[in-house]
């Protein structure tokens, strides 16, 4: 797929994705060469397995995705990111549910030709997981590697690229619905285009006028928007009219280079523990956009 050709582009993703999941991330070949990895070098990076053949050394667990448990009982997945299993995204490593036992790891350790040292230092940077999370990983990641074929290709995205970003800002927000609008200055309008899990009598409306809407006063202003069904100034009270919706995330982006603008609405169940979750997300939200705009026809 001549990904060495996209090395630069491509590092540059998987090391927001790194950022944002916590978790060491590299590209590799079938045969176990390291084609890109993520710029940090953190989360275990120096615990990554001597690999020499993926589909023979990890465990299949379903098509494209592969499992393996090293010897100290730390866990990495490989998602393929063709149908000829040629490349792989690799993460981890990773412990799940809890963490591993620094007794019982030193003994595993003895049986090894890990150094004890850097398996100890090493130890504290990687992430512990359910494995809800970790299917919520497992998707995105699949979603990623679109991404990763677009920019190869040097071509728009297989898939609708605005419902590709759509589907990632999802899963990485954890919201139950949402969209992503695009605005139009010559008639000052947004444009629906991408949505999932809306009222239909909101996609009837496929262009929402500027003036008098929510995401047209956050455009406008350059300013995101977190609105909760709770709080001293709710502005949108009254188009919140679905009971299990709690929280929604109004955020507008402008694309200099490209002169784009996009608005991104998310709409959550459960609320955000705390203000520097939401920023946090707001971060990962914008870092997945600029990518996936790159990549717009």
């Amino acid at each position: 797929m001549f990904i060495k050709i996209h090395q630069q582009r491509i590092a540059s993703l998987l090391n927001h994705l790194s950022d944002v999941l916590k978790m060491n991330i590299v590209l590799l070949s079938r045969d176990g060469e390291l084609l890109v990895q993520s710029i940090t070098e953190s989360y275990g990076y120096r615990l990554s397995p001597r690999i020499q053949h993926i589909p023979q050394q990890f465990k299949c667990l379903d098509q494209g995705l592969y499992q393996h448990i090293d010897l100290l009982g730390l866990n990495y997945y490989a998602v393929a990111i063709d149908d000829n299993e040629s490349e792989f995204i690799v993460i981890g490593p990773i412990m799940l549910n809890k963490k591993l036992d620094k007794v019982r790891l030193a003994q595993a350790i003895s049986s090894t030709d890990y150094d004890e040292k850097i398996v100890m230092g090493a130890i504290d940077e990687i992430r512990v997981c359910s494995f809800l999370y970790l299917e919520s990983v497992i998707a995105l990641v699949r979603d990623v590697k679109d991404l990763i074929q677009a920019i190869v290709k040097d071509m728009s995205l297989t898939h609708d690229p605005y419902q590709t970003m759509l589907d990632m800002v999802l899963e990485l927000s954890q919201a139950q619905s949402g969209s992503i609008m695009l605005f139009n200055p010559d008639t000052r309008e947004l444009d629906i285009k991408a949505s999932q899990g809306l009222e239909q009598q909101f996609l009837e409306r496929s262009r929402i006028k500027i003036e008098g809407s929510i995401s047209g006063y956050a455009l406008e202003h350059n300013t995101p928007l977190i609105l909760s069904d709770k709080g001293h100034e709710n502005r949108i009270a009254h188009l919140l009219n679905r009971e299990e919706i709690r929280q929604s995330i109004v955020l507008p982006m402008t694309f200099k280079g490209s002169g784009i603008s996009l608005v991104v609405n998310l709409n959550r169940i459960e609320l955000f523990n705390s203000e520097h979750e939401i920023e946090g997300l707001v971060t990962s939200i914008k870092q997945v956009l600029e990518q996936g705009v790159k990549l717009l026809p």
